[in-house]
Parts: C-alpha cells; structure tokens; sequence
C-alpha cells in the first residue's frame, strides 16, 4: 500500500474534477465531478489513481499528513427496523449496526434518511452502503463504531479437532 500526502491527494482530486467546498474540523468536503479526457498518464497509472479517489471516500485514514488507503469492504447488508443495518464485512466480522444515533446528527446527507422507507432503499455498491441522496458510509468507519459500542461480532479461531 502506497502512503501519499495529504496535499498530493488534494492536487490529484482537483486534477479529476473535485471542488473543495469546506473543511469542517479534519473532514474536508468535495464536490463536483467531470470526466477529465485529456489524461495523459498511463492506463495502469490512471487505474491506481481512480482507485485511490474512489478508496478515499470509502476508507480514508490520515496519520501525520499522509493518506492511508484501506481494502475493508462489506460483503454483505440488509436494513433491519427500525435504523438498523445487518452488515458483513471483507475480514469476515459481521454485525447489527443501529444507525439512530447517526441519524440523530443533523446533516442535508442524514435528513431524509430519517424517513423509514427510504433509509430501508440502501444498496451495496462497491463494498460500501450507499442510499438513493449519495450519502455512503466508510466501512473502515463503520466497522471501528460498531466495534466500540459493542456490535461487531469475530469470527471464532477455528478449534483444532485432532487429539
């Protein structure tokens, strides 16, 4: 895994077509994407970078200025009532994440989540839950809450059977 800056990400997100709006406490706020056709790096080159972009949203850690990109993705979800998502992850933890306290924050993302139906229209899409508005949820995030309050349940070590 490749660590780059903080700033090197930024430069590399504006060259795609991102707009910071915001930074609000360490979370900075993009919008905006075009397609960007005269891209002159390589086709292997350009993959990496896309895959970083797109990482970012779902995973992105920053440790002393530079951007860590993690895999962990959910394999599986389903809602649950009332606010609940069942969820599976890559590393093979699972468990009942209640999103109340989530959707108790106020936010133009977690507003209309708050409606029953529409919180129950989430999708998997890329390894990540994402509803109809585009609001999505990091799964390294979601699986390091879930842990903390007590939701996330390990796989057990498999026991050895021979005496």
């Amino acid at each position: 895994m490749k660590s780059i800056s903080g700033r090197e990400f930024a430069r590399m997100i504006e060259r795609r077509g991102w707009n910071l709006l915001r930074i609000n406490g360490s979370h900075h706020l993009w919008k905006g994407r075009k397609l960007c056709s005269d891209f002159a790096a390589s086709t292997r080159q350009y993959a990496a970078q896309s895959r970083a972009i797109e990482a970012f949203g779902k995973a992105g850690r920053h440790s002393r200025g530079r951007v860590t990109v993690s895999t962990l993705k959910l394999t599986s979800l389903r809602t649950a009532i009332p606010f609940k998502l069942v969820v599976a992850f890559s590393d093979g933890t699972w468990g009942t994440f209640n999103a109340a306290p989530m959707l108790a924050e106020r936010g133009e993302g977690t507003e209309p989540l708050r409606d029953r139906a529409y919180f129950a229209k989430v999708e998997l899409v890329n390894g990540k839950p994402i509803w109809p508005n585009y609001f999505d949820i990091s799964p390294l995030w979601l699986q390091e809450e879930m842990d903390r309050r007590g939701e996330l349940e390990r796989p057990r070590p498999a026991r050895n059977t021979r005496r």
